[in-house]
């Protein structure tokens, strides 16, 4: 919220405490858009993805979805001006390294801007994010993901395909 010069009463939508993860057959419908967690991020000015060192939410389908549509709905590498970076989605994937949370942002955020160095400031932000984590990363596939139901993963690479994405 500070990195995204965010109001500190500014709420933050969790979905492993949003939906009740063992029992999801009944939320899902036929369409992947009909499910809360996807009308909560289309409501949501962005997306947060925290990993843990090993980067376990990316190798899991639902996880990859949520992503997936964070970067649709966001037009992600579209030109960001900071005008407008508070009605833009985004993406930004947070780990805690050496005890301090690093933030990988999509485009700057206000804090960027403070000195008017925006493009220094995120880069010296974000060279502490450990690069064994983006290695695990690029190197994982989406047909290797997991998922508790093995029709969720068939279902999610079906639709991802059809947005073009896979």
């Amino acid at each position: 919220a500070f990195l995204r010069g965010l109001r500190r009463e500014a709420a933050f939508w969790v979905c492993a405490y949003a939906n009740r993860q063992h029992s999801l057959d009944s939320e899902l419908g036929e369409n992947l858009d009909s499910t809360s967690f996807y009308r909560a991020m289309n409501a949501a000015v962005g997306v947060l993805l925290v990993l843990d060192q090993k980067a376990t939410s990316l190798t899991r389908i639902w996880c990859a979805f949520e992503e997936f549509e964070a970067v649709e709905l966001s037009g992600a590498y579209k030109n960001i001006d900071m005008k407008s970076v508070e009605q833009t989605r985004m993406l930004d994937i947070v780990i805690c390294h050496e005890g301090e949370p690093v933030v990988l942002s999509e485009g700057p955020v206000y804090h960027d801007t403070i000195d008017h160095k925006v493009t220094l400031s995120k880069a010296s932000r974000e060279e502490r994010f450990p690069i064994d984590v983006v290695k695990t990363g690029l190197n994982l596939s989406l047909g290797d993901a997991e998922a508790t139901q093995s029709s969720d993963k068939e279902r999610i690479l079906q639709w991802m395909e059809k947005k073009g994405g896979v």
